[in-house]
């Protein structure tokens, strides 16, 4: 059913209330600055950073990980569509998006299309993340929120719904290789990508 406005903005001051001391209290705690300055020196490092190889051999090993990775995490969400699992799926997906990044000068015709692939997955199972977050937070809160809730809970299980569909969609198609089988096929456009006339991408691997 619909749900009034007054309940929204109940909700809403309710977790406004509650962010503003947690908020306080981090930075307080100093952590933020803390994490800042551990984060500066390791960038002052990076210079300094050598690799074993170079070339498709540096990121090999890598793309193929973070993609069984996200391929696996795909499987264990479609079995169990826990928040937790769900969450995994995503964070495994985030990690495939910033390995596809970096090949999509290679071949931005081609494997932008996954690197958009990715993102928007990310982005799906992200919203469904933050719609589970809020409903637990709202769950918690629920004894100091004058108003009625299932109406609440009705319409964000629904919208959850509808992003699942959407991801188990969009997963299939991102993750629709078996691991080896999708490393082959980019080292194919990385090779013909730099090869300096025309390649068949069928004999590049």
């Amino acid at each position: 059913g619909r749900v009034p406005q007054s309940t929204f903005t109940a909700i809403r001051r309710h977790l406004e209330a509650e962010r503003d001391p947690a908020r306080r209290r981090l930075f307080e705690s100093g952590l933020t600055g803390q994490v800042a300055g551990e984060l500066k020196a390791v960038r002052s490092r990076i210079d300094d950073w050598s690799l074993r190889h170079g070339g498709w051999r540096a990121l090999e090993p890598g793309l193929e990980r973070s993609y069984a990775r996200g391929r696996d995490a795909l499987e264990r969400a479609r079995r169990r569509p826990t928040v937790e699992n769900l969450h995994e799926w995503r964070k495994r997906t985030k990690d495939l998006w910033y390995h596809l990044r970096m090949l999509k000068p290679a071949a931005p015709g081609i494997v932008g299309g996954a690197v958009k692939e990715a993102d928007r997955l990310s982005k799906l199972l992200g919203d469904d993340h933050d719609l589970a977050v809020l409903r637990e937070c709202v769950e918690r809160s629920a004894g100091a929120l004058a108003v009625d809730l299932d109406a609440v809970y009705e319409l964000i299980d629904h919208r959850r719904e509808q992003l699942q569909a959407e991801a188990y969609l969009a997963g299939e198609r991102l993750y629709a290789e078996p691991p080896k089988q999708f490393i082959r096929r980019l080292h194919r456009y990385w090779k013909a990508a730099r090869a300096p006339g025309p390649v068949s991408l069928d004999r590049a691997a």
